[in-house]
């Protein structure tokens, strides 16, 4: 190979390399990623205990963030989960300032609601915006 078609190899790769973006995920995301071939840099530790596995879910709590959407699911039926919702909320819309907002039943953003709703179906929770 001549030093021309080294250097358009080498430049090749480069870019290749550079237009495939990185994100940090957990195991579980990586693999999703790896069959959308998305490169993943490094696999993140979990930043919460793993959550429950809700066999049928009556709620979705879906939090909207940098590298994708968070989900909790919980079941009216189970103190538990519901608790675990409950707090999750309190957490992102009282202390870290997030938006939530009722999914009407056709799929499109509803009202913005203040208080967790148990009976509520579908929930968005999208981060505060930050100006400059």
């Amino acid at each position: 190979m001549s030093n021309a078609e080294n250097l358009a190899t080498a430049e090749e790769s480069s870019i290749a390399q550079s237009a495939t973006p990185a994100y940090d995920l957990s195991s579980s995301e990586a693999e999703f990623a790896a069959k959308l071939g998305i490169a993943v840099a490094a696999v993140a530790e979990p930043t919460a205990p793993a959550q429950r596995v809700v066999a049928n879910p009556t709620g979705h709590l879906m939090v909207l963030g940098e590298t994708g959407h968070d989900e909790l699911a919980w079941d009216t039926r189970d103190p538990e989960s519901v608790k675990a919702a409950q707090e999750k909320f309190d957490d992102l819309v009282g202390r870290r300032r997030y938006l939530a907002f009722k999914v009407n039943d056709d799929g499109t953003k509803g009202e913005q609601i203040k208080a967790f709703d148990p009976e509520i179906e579908d929930m968005i929770l999208v981060p505060p915006m930050t100006g400059g």
